[in-house]
């Protein structure tokens, strides 16, 4: 289940219309949205939120918002309203991160780690501008290590478009917020600034009541109030005459200045309406449905509806909340006072409103709201009654700690006296790491409720402790449970999410066990179950496993089936956590099928994910079965770095099963090596491993790999002992591919020992038993090291058939091995450690390329980004963000101006890499440090060589490199003014180097040549006059007169045409000589 997000909280509040616009601080705020954080710091009642809410409206810039209030001290619910923020005003973003959340709510310990890579990159991916998220009233939630931990990450590790404001009341306890001062990412408002000035005070006044108020009147107001304006900020009902003499008064008799006001305001309201705000007041955000929900009936002659719009009317300190506005929630302070008010004038009947608000709350999911009232009430048994009833929702949404929290603000005694709180406590404390304490307190609840016969209670504490058990790898009893729960509920004859949940753990432990197919057949019924449900997220989940249970099987179709389906929903419901664990298992199943290609997409796929997601244990997963596959194509020292990566992730993460499948990894690579020492070792760390999680399949794969290092040492009679443990344990357990395997490897070592007619025997039993299977692909690479055993069985009259076609499938993949392999090594793109590269063309068409990788319209967001970036690559000197906006936005006004070029340099930045362009003193200039190739530099380079060649042929050469280069005018799809200079200046260039050369060509009696270079020249300028005149020396070098005729004829109607003139006298003079 989702945390349940409170939309009036992330909406933008509506601006009231008597809120002044106070520009000064509107400048300054514009000035400090260039930092990632905004601090707005000072005590209630300073206009800081009425200042946002106003910038919100007048800025270019989009703005998010998040009121928080104290329920949100919860990091999951905190989260989850942060997400919904931003995925409100950006509707692409939050579904990747929703499921982040979700899958790491449902963690034994909830962890930043997992989650943060997965927003942030969200973030990254779904915004391509320049935005603020402003999170108000922040110090209500300060005190949550794991929140402010969680703003602190995120604010240093966001794409540079993010720009965090904090309004807070007290200081921000961010742990780097001294470091990111240091590194000029921060920017504040304080006290000082926020105090209402004179000028302000005398536009409120002129803005709301139309009075000037004289400058020794507002200076006096200034000093009374001390710049606090909500003091200043009375009901449209009150007059402003004679308010000095009041402020006066509140301040000698003593009186807060906002209670005196509040008294007046509150006075003036007819009877109904004074009930209406003091039992409204109760409910902190409301509209006119919670009101009948919670008050009940409304007053006679007085609908909720009306009451709500008088209050909005008459602007009684209520504040619209809401898309629509059609909630409203009053300012905290005439809050408080009402609060204060009610219980003065009707004692007990806050209490009363509030239990009623608690069961409303609960009956709308909203959990958390309702146990916040019932502990501000300090009823202990609505809390019991509340848990009783949400509790088991709440442990299926993964919201642990959240219970634990709640369980432990009740007292011991009755904690013990409610065994269905006790076991939620054991699953609870269970889930967290301590499955001992857990399955202890489960074991107290479960024996309690069976003493009161209500079986319908037992059935979630009977699968929480069967998970607890099969956790500890005990799955006699784990089994025992869960078959409990599955006749409970076949005797009512009811699916429910109970047994189904009960049915996946058995299959589970089916699995584990190696009984494939009573793990099929649990698994199956389970999804079942849950598909008569709906649960698509329970039914995406059993397809995995049982995906896994049709491999091992040996069930392609099935499992390719299954690993499908879940990955389709995954995708679908962007859950990278889900989706790259579906893409691990999709890509070892095609691995074993003989799918290289396909299953190293698949595997690079899940890695990237892993990464992305910071998901340590996937991205080890991944990078193991990397290495499976690269090992298996003869690329050793890929696979090796790919294990030792993922080596390195399972000893910090402290994994197991990592720690045994990488040890009997090592181990079979040292034997490969002829190390047996080492083998041994890692053969030793595998075994202990294995004792430890009592894995049947992983006992059978250490048998496997001690049978082989037994072979390698020349110990036949061990080998042969260690392989017949290995393969009845996987023909028991119905392993088919492991025990094709290890039948195969068996009639090996019976073939070494000489023992042939035994040879035969296991060997028919491999043989026979793939044909049964769809792809054998897994016993080809298994029998390459078997070849000699399988030629002597070809020969045999049983199954020499089996074993010929298997000898031709080897010879088949060693014969397409070595093309395979170049077309893996071309995939390895997620684990390459090479820097990326960037190449511009300019001449002739507009390309960038970075790291191989053409950069496109949809990477660039829009053109000008594009255009942007070759203007910088193509300045002489670094210019100012003013010289920009008059080339590329000539009609923004100065803050269009401003996010118009931020957007554009993020998206720049974010299309190549971040530190491409280059902010130095003001001004903004292209990174030349980066590893670049652009062609107009290059071409500029040529010539400046053959400028300073002292040498004829290396002039040439320089020249002629020049000429190549030049495919076409510069940027000929931009039409700036700055282009077409740009342009005009390399084309002149491009010219004089093109008649440079075919001079250097015509001087050596290479004519061909210089009439090639002369006819391309003509090609783009047809009047260009020193071509012709060269051309035509060209054709009298060859002899060839009337070659000088049709040249100088052409050379005629091209300047006639196109710049309507005769040829000069030069030319006219060189045509005469030459042809006399």
């Amino acid at each position: 289940m989702d945390i349940p997000v409170t939309r009036t909280k992330i909406i933008v509040p509506s601006r009231r219309e008597d809120i002044l616009s106070r520009r000064r601080l509107l400048e300054l705020l514009d000035k400090l949205l260039d930092e990632k954080l905004v601090i707005v710091s000072a005590p209630a009642g300073y206009g800081k939120t009425s200042l946002l809410v106003d910038m919100s409206l007048s800025s270019e810039m989009p703005f998010c918002w998040y009121s928080l209030d104290s329920l949100d001290q919860d990091p999951q619910r905190f989260i989850a309203h942060f997400i919904a923020a931003i995925a409100l005003r950006f509707p692409s973003f939050g579904r990747q991160s929703s499921a982040a959340l979700k899958a790491a709510s449902q963690r034994a310990d909830f962890s930043l780690d997992p989650l943060l890579p997965v927003l942030i990159n969200e973030a990254y991916e779904c915004i391509q501008e320049h935005f603020a998220l402003v999170l108000d009233d922040y110090h209500l939630v300060h005190d949550n290590l794991l929140v402010n931990t969680f703003v602190n990450r995120f604010i240093q590790e966001v794409a540079e478009n993010c720009h965090i404001v904090i309004i807070s009341r007290s200081l921000l306890p961010l742990a780097d917020l001294d470091l990111m001062v240091a590194r000029s990412l921060v920017g504040g408002l304080g006290l000082e600034e926020l105090s209402f000035r004179s000028e302000e005070i005398q536009a409120l006044m002129l803005q709301n009541h139309r009075m000037a108020l004289p400058n020794d009147a507002a200076e006096e107001m200034v000093k009374e109030s001390e710049g606090w304006i909500t003091g200043l900020l009375l009901s449209t009902q009150m007059m402003w005459q004679g308010m000095g003499d009041r402020l006066r008064l509140a301040r000698v008799s003593g009186i807060h200045l906002y209670d005196y006001l509040a008294h007046q305001v509150f006075g003036q309201q007819p009877a109904h309406l004074q009930d209406f705000l003091l039992r409204t007041s109760v409910l902190e955000e409301f509209d006119a449905n919670l009101c009948e929900e919670v008050l009940g009936e409304h007053p006679p002659g007085h609908l909720w509806t009306e009451m709500l719009d008088t209050v909005r009317r008459n602007n009684l300190f209520a504040l619209p909340v809401g898309e629509d506005g059609s909630w409203i929630r009053y300012h905290h302070l005439f809050q408080d006072f009402l609060h204060q008010r009610l219980e003065k004038e009707r004692p007990g009947e806050a209490t009363q409103i509030l239990h009623s608000l608690a069961m409303a709350n609960t009956r709308r999911g909203d959990w958390d709201k309702a146990y916040a009232i019932y502990k501000q009430l300090g009823d202990d048994a609505a809390i019991v009654g509340l848990l009783e009833q949400v509790g088991t929702a709440i442990v299926k949404s993964g919201r642990t700690q959240l219970l634990v929290a709640w369980l432990d603000s009740l007292p011991a005694a009755l904690l013990d006296s409610h065994p269905v709180l006790l076991a939620q406590r054991g699953v609870a404390v269970s889930t967290l790491g301590d499955r001992f304490r857990g399955l202890s307190l489960l074991n107290l609840a479960i024996d309690s409720m069976r003493h009161t016969g209500d079986r319908s209670k037992l059935a979630w504490p009977l699968v929480w402790r069967a998970f607890v058990h099969y956790n500890l790898s005990d799955s006699s009893a784990s089994l025992a449970d869960a078959r409990e729960v599955i006749e409970i509920y076949r005797q009512e004859g009811d699916f429910s999410a109970v047994e189904a949940e009960a049915l996946r753990i058995e299959g589970l432990n089916y699995m584990r066990s190696g009984n494939l197919a009573d793990a099929i057949a649990s698994l199956s019924a389970s999804f079942e179950s849950f598909r008569s449900q709906n649960d698509d997220d329970s039914m995406a989940r059993v397809s995995l496993t049982l995906g896994g249970a049709y491999l091992d099987s040996g069930d392609y179709a099935r499992s390719l089936s299954c690993y499908q389906s879940a990955l389709d929903y995954y995708r679908l419901t962007r859950n990278i956590i889900a989706l790259a664990s579906g893409l691990n298992d999709l890509g070892v199943l095609r691995f074993l099928h003989g799918e290289y290609e396909q299953a190293c997409r698949h595997l690079e796929e899940g890695l990237v994910l892993s990464r992305q997601g910071g998901l340590s244990r996937l991205e080890a997963l991944c990078l193991t079965s990397l290495g499976d596959l690269y090992y298996e194509t003869d690329l050793p020292d890929v696979a090796i770095g790919l294990y030792h990566q993922a080596e390195l992730i399972a000893e910090r993460i402290g994994d197991s099963f990592l720690h045994f499948y990488l040890a009997l990894t090592e181990s079979s690579i040292a034997r490969k090596q002829g190390d047996l020492q080492r083998a041994a070792h890692h053969l030793g760390v595998a075994e202990a491993c294995v004792h430890h999680s009592k894995s049947e399949i992983e006992q059978g794969l250490c048998w496997v790999e001690a049978g082989q290092v037994a072979m390698a040492a020349k110990d036949y009679a061990r080998a042969i002992a260690s392989m017949e443990v290995a393969a009845r344990i996987f023909l028991n357990g119905g392993q088919r591919l492991e025990s094709g395997r290890a039948y195969l490897y068996l009639a090996n070592a019976h073939f070494a020992a000489g023992n042939f007619s035994l040879t035969a025997v296991n060997a028919s039993h491999a043989l026979r038993s793939a044909t049964l299977l769809e792809n054998r692909h897994f016993l080809v690479s298994a029998s390459r090291m078997a070849r000699p055993m399988l030629e002597m069985v070809a020969s045999d009259p049983g199954v020499g058939v089996y074993a010929v076609r298997l000898l031709d499938e080897i010879a088949r993949f060693e014969r397409d091995l070595p093309a395979l392999r170049r077309r893996l090594r071309r995939q390895i793109s997620a684990v390459s450690l090479a820097p990326p590269k960037l190449r511009m063309r300019a001449l002739g068409r507009s390309q960038v390329i970075l790291d191989g990788k053409t950069i496109r319209g949809a990477d660039w967001q829009t053109q000008v980004t594009r255009d942007l970036f070759f203007y910088l690559l193509s300045s002489r000197a670094p210019v100012t963000k003013e010289v920009l906006g008059e080339i590329f936005w000539p009609e923004s006004s100065p803050s269009q101006l401003k996010l118009r070029f931020k957007n554009t340099l993020y998206r720049l930045r974010r299309a190549l890499q971040q530190d491409v362009v280059m902010f130095d003193d003001d001004c903004y200039s292209f990174n030349r440090s980066l590893d670049y190739d652009f062609d107009v530099e290059t071409f500029n380079g040529c010539l400046e060589q053959a400028r300073k060649a002292s040498k004829p042929a290396e002039q040439k050469k320089a020249l002629h490199e020049a000429f190549r280069l030049y495919q076409g005018d510069y940027l000929p799809d931009v039409g700036g003014a700055w282009a077409i200079a740009e342009r005009e200046h390399l084309q002149h260039a491009y010219i004089q180097a093109g008649l440079e050369l075919a001079q250097a060509h015509l001087d050596a009696a290479e004519c061909t040549q210089a009439l090639d270079i002369c006819n391309r020249l003509l090609e783009s300028e047809p009047s260009l006059e020193g071509a012709h005149r060269l051309a035509m020396r060209c054709y009298a070098a060859l002899g060839n007169r009337s070659a000088i005729a049709s040249q100088y004829e052409l050379c005629v109607q091209s300047l006639e045409k196109e710049i309507g003139v005769s040829p000069s006298p030069q030319t006219e003079e060189l045509y005469k000589k030459l042809m006399q």
